[in-house]
């Protein structure tokens, strides 16, 4: 094997790496997006259940109702950060058929003679050349992607965390709403 056709096994390996990525952040932004739909409705529950078993007079019901919301609001920005992560994203393949039409959608013969006509070394070339550009924009996609799939998993889990923190604060300091539960 050539040095070009060893370094082009190369670019094909990370170009199947960058696209089962791409498949691995899918999966994930649709987990997200499937935990953050099933969560948002049970905050939804669980506040109308708090607010309609703790008193008005309790001088944390204000902090609490606040807490509550702040605490909806991250899980939808969780979900539409996730959502967002899941939009249909350009990603780049050496070797298409777009390659072989113009923009009047025909059949671009100078094109594929450019292909056919070549000698080895001159094709190799070529696809070395769409290779690198293609996993370069498929690794810049999947960077954005990951982005927004990060910050929406660090604000789902702090939700969670402040959710936590508003149930313990909303069961130790609420004698009233304990006596109506049990």
């Amino acid at each position: 094997m050539s040095g070009s056709e060893i370094f082009l096994d190369e670019l094909n390996k990370q170009n199947n790496r960058e696209l089962d990525l791409k498949n691995s952040l899918e999966n994930k932004s649709n987990s997200l997006i499937t935990v953050s739909g099933i969560v948002i409705p049970l905050l939804f529950a669980f506040g109308i259940f708090v607010m309609e078993k703790i008193d008005r007079s309790y001088h944390l019901f204000w902090i609490t109702a606040g807490i509550l919301s702040f605490i909806i609001i991250l899980n939808i920005s969780s979900l539409l950060l996730a959502v967002w992560s899941a939009k249909i994203r350009h990603y780049r393949y050496p070797f298409s058929h777009f390659n072989f039409f113009d923009k009047t959608n025909k059949i671009n013969v100078s094109a594929i003679k450019e292909y056919t006509n070549s000698k080895q070394n001159e094709f190799n070339e070529m696809l070395i050349e769409a290779y690198l550009k293609s996993n370069k924009c498929n690794f810049e996609t999947n960077e954005k992607k990951a982005k927004y799939i990060r910050i929406g998993q660090y604000i789902f889990i702090g939700s969670l965390i402040l959710l936590s923190v508003l149930i313990v604060m909303v069961f130790l300091y609420s004698p009233r709403l304990i006596s109506t539960i049990q």
